[in-house]
């Protein structure tokens, strides 16, 4: 009975989280197509990523390099579980508010999940292949403003979502 009470009120803070988080993306939007990235608001902040910085170059050295890269990897997802968080709990709120999907949820979190590790997994793939830093920075930068408005467009459509299951 009492998460049944309390389902509203998640899935309406979670709505107003969507809102939110849709508005600041579409700030780092605009923020991208001025050319104004260091003015972008979802991002990690310059603390942690000067931290996971420091945490690869300590790791890069070493003769042990599979194992420090693995355990690199856990802490700087650790440390990145601010930026990626911001969009898998509306993700999981979504897909627990279709009764009908609740069957198919671990199907979503695991597409979820491989979708967020494909982009991962180009990126090693082109540094294997010799793509340099740089260049990977350009191309980051050329499309960080059709990503930032897709981001926008996702939250929005979550959010009304919720709001819909509130409302039914």
């Amino acid at each position: 009975p009492i998460l049944a009470q309390l389902g509203p009120w998640v899935y309406g803070l979670t709505a107003v989280l969507c809102f939110v988080l849709a508005a600041f993306s579409l700030h780092d939007f605009l923020q991208a197509r001025r050319g104004k990235p260091e003015d972008m608001r979802l991002k990690l902040p310059t603390y942690l990523r000067k931290r996971i910085n420091k945490v690869i170059r300590e790791g890069a050295g070493l003769k042990a390099f599979v194992p420090v890269a693995f355990g690199t990897g856990v802490v700087i997802s650790f440390i990145e579980l601010a930026c990626t968080g911001q969009i898998y709990l509306p993700v999981i709120m979504f897909v627990l508010s279709v009764p009908e999907m609740q069957a198919q949820a671990i199907s979503y979190l695991v597409l979820y999940n491989f979708m967020f590790i494909v982009p991962l997994m180009l990126v090693f793939l082109a540094a294997y292949w010799g793509t340099s830093s740089e260049r990977m920075s350009i191309l980051v930068s050329r499309h960080a403003s059709t990503v930032k408005l897709a981001t926008t467009a996702l939250f929005v459509v979550m959010g009304v979502w919720l709001l819909f299951i509130l409302a039914g």
